[in-house]
């Protein structure tokens, strides 16, 4: 049976997954793994990844390399998001990652983003119906896709994602009353129009996939290691993920961190993303979401079996 490897380079997060194809339709996992790096950290403000950034997310890869040539997959593909989509010097980082690892990373549309995440959710819950809503909350951007089977009715992408929104806005720590009451005006100024499409769908189940919903899931089960099968099974009510938000909004970071079910590195950043959750539900008037373990680096894997079937 064929090995396949890909990698989810986000704008937050890196992701290894690799797999055996067991003909017809199964995938057995061999490795998976992710990273915080942070590649896309200072791409709000300055319009560029920097060099820290680029390094950090180039020592992940280099491991990631060493890995994947253990397994010897019979193919590879690294995809790239929204910080590389954006960036004023990603065409110096793709050469630098080309050079150092003979890796050719393909950037991806947000309309690829949105179909691939959405083919990795379906993959991950097979009792779903075939009307979703799918959100994708990223460091860098939020994703949002309609669809009927495996058929796109309509996605757009928005450029605010936990990261970049965390910067804006959470100046101090723990943040103060009138950062977060700036942080939902915002969010709620700029969600407001742009997720209006949307309403008139409400026959279509809302599933949330990518770091911030699994995190929550996570800390509402209160998860010593993460389990992706309990994870996908959750349906979190938008009056819990509050619950959620307002204890953690008390703590200060110290204190965050020892949160079970809260990754280290993205204690700082979970504030963010739930706001940009909590709103999103707010304006598409859902009080409720599924969860979805699966999403963008299992679309990859599944597309790049579709090539060479």
């Amino acid at each position: 049976m064929a090995t396949y490897a890909v990698v989810d380079l986000g704008s937050n997060t890196v992701r290894l997954l690799i797999a055996e194809h067991c003909p017809p339709s199964r995938l057995e996992v061999l490795f998976q793994a992710q990273e915080i790096t942070r590649l896309g950290e200072e791409v709000c403000q300055t319009q560029g990844i920097g060099e820290e950034a680029a390094e950090r997310t180039l020592s992940v890869l280099a491991r990631y390399r060493e890995i994947v040539s253990r397994y010897g997959p019979e193919a590879l593909e690294v995809a790239g998001t929204e910080a590389l989509r954006v960036a004023v010097n990603a065409e110096e980082f793709l050469n630098r990652v080309e050079v150092s690892l003979g890796w050719k990373i393909r950037i991806l549309s947000p309309q690829e983003e949105a179909c691939l995440s959405l083919l990795g959710v379906r993959h991950g819950s097979s009792d779903l119906p075939a009307k979703l809503i799918v959100l994708d909350i990223g460091g860098s951007s939020t994703e949002l896709a309609q669809a009927e089977g495996i058929e796109m009715k309509r996605a757009i992408s928005l450029p605010l994602g936990a990261v970049g929104i965390y910067q804006e806005f959470l100046r101090t720590d723990p943040p103060l009353p009138s950062q977060l009451e700036e942080m939902f005006f915002s969010l709620e100024s700029r969600l407001d129009p742009l997720l209006s499409p949307f309403l008139p769908v409400g026959d279509h189940l809302l599933v949330g996939t990518a770091g911030t919903i699994t995190t929550l899931s996570a800390i509402h089960l209160g998860l010593e290691e993460y389990d992706a099968d309990r994870v996908s099974r959750l349906t979190l009510t938008q009056s819990r993920i509050r619950d959620i938000f307002e204890h953690l909004c008390q703590m200060p970071l110290a204190q965050r961190i020892q949160v079970r079910g809260l990754e280290t590195k993205r204690a700082d950043i979970i504030l963010s993303g739930a706001a940009i959750l909590l709103v999103a539900l707010d304006v598409l008037n859902r009080d409720r979401i599924r969860v979805s373990d699966g999403g963008l680096r299992e679309g990859l894997l599944l597309n790049l079996l579709g090539k060479k079937d």
